[in-house]
């Protein structure tokens, strides 16, 4: 007779489950899924009770559930952050593998160099071509068996396949954290020791690898190599060119899997899903806030020091970061080059141009959970949810009101200085 104990929690119940005979979802037996938990072997075939109640049959779910949603949301950005270092691959900025070679013996990781399987003839065919001897065909005969990618030589295609089996065999002496190339974990190092060694020229902005520096130093030369075969815009990343192409296309294929949201590239998803990550490893020391990424850091940081390092030389006005100081530039020169397809409108911001767009196609992904309503912009959902929480941040300086949108408080405002912008005859 088999005992209604429970091996879990040892009380006895009605209507226990069998650990051996039942099975997850996934297909995993049950007495399968408490082994890969807690790292202990159950065997069907010894004295201990092989029954479990409910409530533990749930916790052992729960476990298993969140064990596996963490390894797929950790190969996930294994996943994208590998497609980033291949974009940065295709827009030429990484040292062919010999410097990588050169690299890993003066660091003295020969262990390093015995893992990397290097074809000489490949490097022998790129050095006679960038002398000159051979014709850049433009060519790429080298084709990945588990997508579309197809590479000029198969040394790229072979480090392009460490994505697909997902092996990483450069890893950090200092953290977890691992690599499928040996210049990432380079670069990665310099997290650790805060090494920054490529400095601009123009600006006060200094970059641990020299691929985002060349990028950041074309916003200044003006250089716009990747060119749009549709329309006569340029941009300083290849990434911004396949962003904008989608433009044309309507496609959108990158849809985040935790919110409706679909970016327009595959970097502009990695940057997305880190709002999503609940690891935040980089803590201000002036204040509880912790950040996904270093950079958000160091901008944060500005806001406790006052430092706005970017000037503009037309208005006395400066920022804190680059972007907010590239936005507002736009404004003195008229540039408006996010272009919609469907009208004549420009924009100076590409998230401008993508919540414009969602007017020609009435999409509204932004829905209230408390009602049917929903809404274009996510502002506007957040203006909207306060009539169902009551809230009512905007406060009146001159008396007791508030209210829970800025523009009524703009209006309210008037009542106490007689502002009459509106006459009517």
């Amino acid at each position: 007779m088999e005992s209604a104990i429970c091996r879990v929690c040892l009380v006895n119940y009605e209507n226990m489950i069998n650990i051996f005979d039942t099975h997850h979802e996934s297909g995993v037996s049950i007495g399968n899924m408490i082994s890969q938990c807690t790292s202990y072997n159950l065997e069907k075939d010894n004295q201990l009770p092989k029954t479990i109640c409910k409530t533990c049959m749930q916790d052992a779910q729960n476990a298993f559930d969140i064990i596996e949603t963490y390894e797929r949301s950790y190969q996930f950005f294994c996943y994208f952050n590998d497609l980033r270092e291949e974009e940065r691959d295709n827009e030429g900025l990484y040292c062919s593998k010999e410097d990588k070679i050169k690299e890993d013996v003066l660091s003295g990781d020969n262990s390093q160099v015995n893992n990397c399987k290097i074809d000489q003839t490949d490097s022998q065919t790129r050095r006679e071509r960038s002398e000159g001897k051979l014709p850049n065909t433009g060519k790429r005969p080298y084709k990945c068996s588990q997508c579309p990618k197809s590479f000029t030589a198969s040394s790229s295609r072979q480090s392009h396949m460490l994505m697909h089996t997902g092996e990483r065999p450069f890893k950090c002496s200092l953290c977890p954290k691992s690599f499928a190339r040996s210049t990432s974990l380079t670069v990665h190092l310099r997290t650790h020791t805060g090494e920054r060694p490529f400095k601009c020229s123009q600006c006060p902005k200094t970059f641990a690898d020299s691929s985002n520096f060349t990028v950041h130093f074309r916003k200044h030369t003006g250089e716009r190599p990747f060119k749009c075969s549709t329309c006569p815009m340029g941009f300083i990343r290849s990434s911004s060119l396949q962003s904008h192409m989608l433009m044309h296309t309507g496609e959108r294929p990158f849809k985040c899997p935790q919110c409706p949201k679909s970016p327009p590239a595959i970097s502009s998803l990695q940057s997305h899903m880190f709002m999503h990550a609940e690891e935040r490893p980089f803590k201000c020391s002036r204040c509880p806030k912790s950040f996904a990424r270093s950079s958000n850091l160091s901008k944060h940081l500005r806001i406790h020091t006052g430092e706005r390092p970017f000037k503009c030389s037309q208005c006395p006005k400066t920022f804190a970061d680059s972007s907010n100081f590239s936005f507002h530039f736009r404004k003195h020169t008229g540039e408006r080059p996010f272009k919609c397809s469907e009208c004549p409108m420009g924009f100076i911001r590409n998230s401008s141009l993508q919540s414009h767009m969602l007017m020609h196609t009435g999409e509204r992904l932004f829905k209230c959970s408390q009602c049917p309503k929903s809404y274009i912009h996510s502002s506007s959902l957040t203006v909207h949810l306060r009539t169902h929480t009551g809230e009512q941040p905007f406060k009146c300086s001159e008396c007791p009101k508030s209210f829970y949108k800025s523009s009524n408080l703009t209006v309210h405002l008037r009542t106490h200085s007689g502002d009459r912008p509106f006459n009517f005859v």
